[in-house]
C-alpha cells in the first residue's frame, strides 16, 4: 500500500508539520516551523502545547484561502497563541523568541 501525498496522523506534531510543509509562502512555513519546534520545547501544560499545536495547524490551513477570508478565519488561532505569549514571558529568552515568531505570523494574517 502507498501512502503518497496522503496525510498520515502519527500523532498531533506531525500532522501539524504536515500541513506546514505545503504553506505556500516559504517565510511563513519556517515561522510557523519556528513556532511549533517552540511550543514543544516550552514548560506550557500539556493541555496548552496541544492547543497551540492546533493554532499553529488551523494557521497553515488558513493560509491557502483568500486575505479577507484569512483574517477572518486566523482570528481564534492567532487570540490563543497570544495568549500563550503572556504564560511564555515568564521564561524570559523563551517568551522574546516566541513573542518575534508571533509578530512575523500576525503581520501575515
Amino acid at each position: 500500500a502507498s501512502i503518497t501525498h496522503s496525510a498520515v496522523n502519527l500523532g498531533d506534531a506531525s500532522t501539524v508539520s504536515n500541513h506546514i510543509e505545503q504553506v505556500a509562502d516559504s517565510e511563513l512555513k519556517t515561522t510557523l516551523k519556528d513556532l511549533q519546534r517552540l511550543l514543544e520545547k516550552s514548560s506550557l501544560p500539556t493541555i496548552d502545547k496541544q492547543e497551540g499545536q492546533k493554532a499553529v495547524n488551523d494557521l497553515a490551513m488558513i493560509s491557502h484561502k483568500p486575505e479577507a477570508e484569512r483574517k477572518s478565519l486566523a482570528r481564534r488561532s492567532l487570540a490563543f497563541l497570544k495568549d500563550l505569549h503572556q504564560d511564555l514571558s515568564s521564561a524570559v529568552e523563551l517568551g522574546k523568541q516566541y513573542g518575534e515568531l508571533l509578530a512575523k505570523v500576525v503581520l501575515w494574517f
